[in-house]
């Protein structure tokens, strides 16, 4: 199993990515700060996914991780970054 993205997540912009190679349904768990913020099922792979990510986020890591039904996992984690703000945040 694979969680494949292009781009880091932006604040303003839409974070795509997608799941591949994984069995049954791929059960999706998104973190914000370390906080559960959202939480998806897929079954017809590849699975793309595509999160808004707003000024809230901005300075934080996003935790992806993936199971599917044989137990095979992925995970990743994503700094959000703000091209338009003047200020560096750094989530500690």
């Amino acid at each position: 199993m694979e969680i494949k993205y292009s781009r880091e997540p932006v604040v303003g912009e839409v974070f795509e990515f997608s799941v591949v190679e994984y069995t049954g349904t791929a059960h999706i768990e998104i973190l914000a700060a370390n906080k559960v913020w959202q939480q998806r099922k897929c079954s017809d792979p590849p699975c793309h996914e595509k999160l808004a990510i707003t000024a809230d986020l901005r300075g934080q890591t996003l935790t992806i991780s993936v199971i599917d039904d044989a137990g095979a996992s992925a995970h990743i984690e994503l700094f959000v970054v703000d091209y338009n703000s003047n200020r560096t945040t750094l989530a500690v």
